[in-house]
């Protein structure tokens, strides 16, 4: 049936609590164990700086809903950021500044998504945000959302040469691909990304602090 030990009626209160507390302890180490488990999967998936998933991860969750999107003839969007002038901000202020603005970059885009979205940190200063079954208006709403917030957010950082606390503001420049798996077109998942990666380019050489939406086929 499943058990872990039986006890006859009638057995002495002296064993049935040394074979109590047996199993206590057996259960004690199985939840060990099972905590090491989902603690080195947690860590396989995750950016341990920012707590954002990791580029394996959001990768292979660019796979699986470009395909479900597809199948399901449904609608998605992958947005790709990138932080302007990035090195700046560590050649002025030091690595440990530049992680604080990768932090809080991170929570801000944590915040300004649906709990369905993914966000992971692709790169050393670039994240992949993944927005299933949305429009297109919605996914360019999302994106001007996420590139105003963080234009707006004063970023608590640390100096070694300078005040123990100080605030900076970033930008960043945001590319948005769309897939419709309405529209009759065989996409793959790198397609889309190179479609978002071609129009993050144009936020870049467009100004920076920008959002560019490309609309066409990623085929």
């Amino acid at each position: 049936m499943g058990a872990h030990d039986v006890i006859d009626y009638g057995t002495h209160i002296g064993e049935v609590n040394w074979r109590l507390n047996l199993q206590i302890n057996r259960k004690m180490e199985d939840d060990r164990l099972l905590a090491g488990v989902k603690s080195g999967l947690q860590a396989a998936v995750t950016d341990p700086l920012t707590g954002l998933y990791n580029r394996r991860f959001g990768m292979s969750q660019l796979d699986r809903l470009a395909t479900e999107t597809l199948q399901n003839k449904g609608e998605m969007a992958l947005i790709l950021a990138d932080l302007d002038h990035f090195k700046l901000v560590n050649d002025r202020y030091g690595h440990a500044a530049g992680d604080a603005v990768l932090s809080q970059v991170a929570q801000i885009m944590s915040g300004s998504l649906r709990k369905e979205d993914i966000v992971a940190r692709i790169g050393g200063e670039e994240f992949m945000i993944l927005l299933p079954n949305v429009t297109p208006a919605q996914a360019n709403q999302t994106a001007r959302r996420i590139c105003q917030s963080v234009r707006n957010t004063r970023i608590q950082i640390g100096s070694l040469s300078g005040p123990a606390s100080q605030s900076i503001t970033v930008t960043t420049s945001l590319g948005v691909a769309l897939l419709n798996g309405a529209d009759g077109h065989c996409l793959t998942p790198d397609a889309l990304f190179r479609r978002a990666d071609r129009a993050l380019y144009g936020s870049k050489s467009g100004g920076r602090g920008t959002v560019t939406v490309c609309r066409r086929s990623a085929a």
